[in-house]
């Protein structure tokens, strides 16, 4: 029978403090196929918090699917950092704080190498059907195949396979949101290489060129999107020059400020993140209105103290002609007459 884990542990899992939990179990010797079954959690959530523990160089491969640790790892309980991948969005909503970034909708695209053997489009059709992976062929100019990988949408084309990414990324900001998807992604594409037998074929010179073609980042419980949808309405939508880039969404029931174009989605929501926490550092009586109002103030005191200065030059101006002025009178023995 299998060993579960500590209560400790057990506490620990439930306290979304899994990178710890882990670490602990790979110390005393155990590997992600084995922490995936004692704690009762998919290989694909425990490989997740692997690549967290290997991105700190808390650990290292060993070999394949063995794991040591590198140095001591001391969790600080003082200061939380929650990073939860999950495919259910409302899944940890009441272990997370207002504002907490919530990363989704990822959409990758993988640029592929020119010479790979046997990447056309019968070819791939070929390699599907001998090892036997369920495909549906794409309407695409030069063809292509769309295959489901661990739980995940994988169109196969001619230049590039194209990822579609289901899961939500729980965490203090954007930037690192994003960097979790990454990672995930990567391990699937590794993975994606050893099951079509084709070891290192996607990498160009030992690279692997992914771009995130589309992305969200919200603000969960968001205070204005909670202002927004106490009666029920239609989404916010916010657009300009570059088009649409913010929503208030509330159709996972999360309240959601949400950040949503391609290119701009994680300096726009981290901004907004720091909009709102100085926001509620002033308990939300500095809001956008009170600057407006304050700003007209302000332009109104700068116009009567440019006028107040306007006044005081010419004041200087007319001393400065009368000092010229008695200058000469003195030089010239007294006249009055003096030019």
């Amino acid at each position: 029978m299998t060993e579960k884990p500590s209560k400790s542990i057990q506490k620990s899992i439930r306290g979304l403090n899994l990178d710890f939990s882990i670490f602990q179990q790979i110390v005393k010797g155990s590997w992600p196929a084995k922490i995936a079954k004692d704690f009762d959690m998919s290989p694909t959530r425990i490989d997740y918090h692997i690549s967290s523990l290997k991105e700190r160089n808390l650990i290292e491969m060993k070999s394949q699917g063995n794991w040591i640790a590198l140095k001591n790892y001391e969790p600080k309980p003082s200061k939380k950092s929650i990073r939860v991948a999950t495919e259910q969005p409302a899944e940890y909503l009441d272990a997370f704080d207002p504002d907490t970034i919530r990363g989704h909708g990822y959409q990758f695209k993988l640029k592929l190498p020119k010479d790979i053997r046997n990447w056309t489009n019968e070819g791939r059709e070929k390699v599907l059907r001998k090892l036997k992976i369920s495909y549906i062929p794409l309407k695409l100019f030069g063809g292509g195949q769309r295959i489901i990988f661990r739980k995940k949408k994988v169109h196969l084309t001619n230049k590039s396979i194209i990822i579609y990414d289901r899961a939500s990324y729980y965490t203090e900001n954007a930037i690192r949101a994003q960097g979790l998807a990454l990672i995930k992604i990567l391990y699937l594409v590794k993975a994606l290489e050893q099951r079509l037998q084709a070891r290192n074929y996607f990498s160009i010179k030992g690279k692997y060129m992914l771009k995130v073609t589309r992305q969200h980042h919200a603000l969960i419980k968001n205070a204005l999107a909670i202002i927004y949808n106490k009666p029920v309405r239609k989404k916010l939508e916010v657009s300009d020059e570059k088009g649409q880039w913010l929503l208030i969404d509330n159709s996972w029931n999360l309240n959601e400020l949400e950040c949503i174009h391609p290119e701009t989605s994680v300096p726009d929501a981290d901004g907004m993140r720091k909009v709102m926490n100085s926001f509620k550092k002033t308990d939300f009586h500095i809001t956008s209105e009170y600057i407006i109002e304050n700003f007209w103030e302000l332009q109104g005191m700068m116009k009567k103290s440019s006028e107040t200065q306007m006044m005081t030059g010419q004041v200087m101006q007319q001393m400065e002609k009368n000092l010229i002025h008695l200058t000469k009178i003195v030089m010239k023995g007294g006249d009055k007459n003096a030019d």
